[in-house]
């Protein structure tokens, strides 16, 4: 860029060890250049690029006057600056001799959700209202030496059961960058006391398992460190190597909640729960489940972050995130836990948001479809609406049942179209595939009690007649 107005192009340049611009004047010709002066503090008239590690200097229009303005960001993925990391300088001069004026250091970013090095989405109603918040994990924000801390950010759901409208109430939540945990944490939630609350497990990146116990008398969570370097039914700390991500999910549909944890090489390891609803114990049944993997056949890491669901006809899928950035879409569960899972789809619904990817499902909108939240390496998360229908098998030519009040709070009342058939059942599943009640489904209506239920939404599924329905039940 031409920095002075004298027709010949000047150099601004960043080096890959230090955290500032150098600008260098062009004192030759336009054929034969020839640097004759540098400030190593650019702008040294203005504040000064302080931007570790290996700055990158972009000269464009950002305000349609006609006159370029500069952009600064580092160049790396890890060990530089990954927030506050897009510096805006404003031409105030002209084109051919342009006077940088700092403006923000987080152009862009202001207005957007960054949560510094990776973003992992993970839903959690943390207040209990029957709206689905989000926690937002990461690798860390960065600190002068590598060694940054790991936080949480707490999206709160402030809108409705049809319309979600979310609110960053702490970036920092319960504080758990001063846990000690380290960089990479990754939560996953579930009562497995059965105490009826929502407990935590923090995956870090040594690959172990740290249990927070949800102590709180009031539906608002308030966790309390219970266990560090969570241990298995043998005793032994449960390490997956690297990168531990995981998930409680009811697997293998016992009613117990069981333990999905990925892994930096790209699989998926299955802790079954084999103890009680108030205490588990976790045996490790497959360390590759179903024989994934998603680490590409050019790398020698996955990094697998697994969400397991169910689909509309009550049946067990699974997203893997994955180090490429591709979301991996595996079916074929039901049944067949110790056997290979079939792959759907290597690039789920052609999303791509950029490296080391995850992805949680939930129904936002209460449509009766499930939302998509990815995240990236890059601190970023999106937002899918209604991005798939996960389909109800068999033939479906009018809705053999209906539902009222849903959202509900005592009960609700299951009013189908003809009788019911001998042997037919209701079951409600919780969010996480636990079964939590069934009941006979006798006559045309059927009242399911659901006083004793958590807020929350739910799937109510009819078997055992001709015919199969599936639907979603608001418990608030």
């Amino acid at each position: 860029m031409d920095l002075n107005g004298d027709a010949v192009m000047d150099v601004l340049i960043g080096d890959v060890s230090f955290s500032n611009l150098t600008a260098l004047t062009n004192g030759g010709t336009v054929t034969d250049g020839l640097m004759v002066a540098q400030d190593t503090l650019f702008p040294v008239y203005d504040l000064s690029v302080d931007l570790p590690i290996f700055p990158g200097a972009y000269f464009l229009d950002l305000n349609n006057d006609d006159k370029r303005d500069l952009v600064v960001s580092p160049n790396g993925t890890s060990l530089c600056q990954n927030f506050e990391s897009l510096w805006f300088y404003l031409n105030e001069g002209t084109d051919d001799a342009p006077v940088f004026a700092h403006q923000q250091k987080d152009l862009f970013q202001a207005d957007m959700i960054e949560v510094g090095e990776g973003a992992y989405p993970v839903p959690f109603d943390h207040n209990g209202d029957g709206l689905m918040d989000l926690i937002i994990a990461d690798h860390g924000y960065y600190q002068a030496g590598g060694n940054y801390p790991s936080k949480f950010l707490l999206l709160e759901n402030t809108g409705t059961v049809n319309s979600p409208a979310f609110t960053v109430v702490t970036d920092d939540y319960h504080d758990l960058s001063t846990s000690g945990i380290g960089q990479s944490m990754y939560p996953a939630f579930g009562d497995i006391d059965g105490d009826g609350d929502q407990d935590m497990y923090i995956g870090d990146q040594q690959g172990r398992l740290h249990h927070f116990e949800n102590i709180s008398t009031t539906p608002v969570a308030e966790f309390q460190l219970a266990q560090p370097n969570v241990t298995d039914a043998n005793s032994v700390v449960i390490d997956v190597g690297q990168f531990a991500t995981p998930q409680f999910f009811d697997v293998d549909g016992d009613g117990l909640l069981d333990l999905l944890i990925g892994e930096r090489n790209g699989n998926v390891n299955y802790y079954r729960n084999q103890g009680t609803q108030a205490l588990p114990s976790w045996n490790l049944e497959e360390d590759t489940l179903g024989g994934l993997t998603v680490t590409e056949y050019w790398n020698i890491t996955g990094h697998a972050v697994p969400f397991m669901f169910l689909n509309q006809d009550g049946e067990r899928e699974m997203l893997v995130g994955s180090e490429s950035g591709a979301i991996h879409h595996w079916t074929g569960i039901e049944g067949n836990l110790t056997g290979p899972f079939t792959l759907a789809d290597s690039t789920f619904g052609d999303i791509d948001e950029g490296m080391r990817s995850a992805v949680a499902l939930h129904d936002f909108h209460g449509t009766g479809d499930l939302d998509l939240v990815t995240g990236n390496y890059r601190g970023g998360i999106g937002f899918w609406r209604n991005d798939f229908s996960v389909g109800i098998a068999g033939e479906v030519d009018s809705d053999p049942l209906r539902l009222f009040p849903n959202p509900a709070d005592e009960g609700v009342d299951v009013v189908l179209d003809r009788p019911a058939e001998h042997g037919s059942r209701l079951q409600l599943f919780s969010s996480q595939g636990r079964l939590v009640l069934e009941v006979p489904a006798r006559g045309q209506r059927i009242r399911v009690g659901t006083s004793q239920l958590a807020n929350g939404i739910y799937l109510l599924r009819m078997t055992g007649g001709p015919w199969e329905a599936v639907h979603l039940v608001v418990q608030h």
